[in-house]
């Protein structure tokens, strides 16, 4: 039986991106349509994947909303969340008590990944909530922020 979801929360993973901004401002437009809040999440991980620390992740995480939130009037309540670990089971655990996940895909080019990157597909098969994947734009994103505005 599926789980119902009650919560008023929209997750978003942010990891600096260009489709993280693009997952960030869909997901700012859906959660006034909700009227919820959204719960951004960037996860760190020492090492070459990822980002390398807890401040670096902080300051990306900061410049993606702010962009993300530049310009409006009314912007929901963003709770920026940061954690440790890999992102696909943070974002998964987190989706556990929201009522959507959305995350930006980054237009990786393997045949096994044409549609979604490994994040992208690990979450919309495993997660908790329905997930929204926002592809990147076939034009490669030059043209990103007319489209989404």
């Amino acid at each position: 039986m599926p789980t119902e979801h009650h919560s008023r929360v929209i997750v978003v993973g942010v990891d600096g991106s260009a489709g993280s901004l693009r997952a960030m401002r869909w997901a700012i437009d859906e959660a006034a349509l909700r009227d919820c809040a959204i719960e951004a999440v960037t996860v760190w991980r020492t090492g070459s994947n990822g980002v390398g620390t807890r401040h670096a992740a902080e300051e990306l995480q900061a410049r993606v909303v702010q962009q993300a939130c530049a310009g409006l009037a009314d912007s929901p309540l963003v709770c920026e969340e940061i954690e440790t670990g890999n992102p696909e089971e943070v974002l998964v655990t987190r989706s556990e008590h929201a009522s959507l996940l959305v995350i930006g895909s980054h237009g990786v080019g393997s045949v096994r990944h044409a549609a979604l990157g490994s994040t992208s597909e690990y979450c919309s098969r495993m997660a908790a909530c329905p997930v929204v994947v926002l592809p990147m734009p076939a034009d490669g994103g030059r043209h990103t922020q007319l489209a989404e505005r």
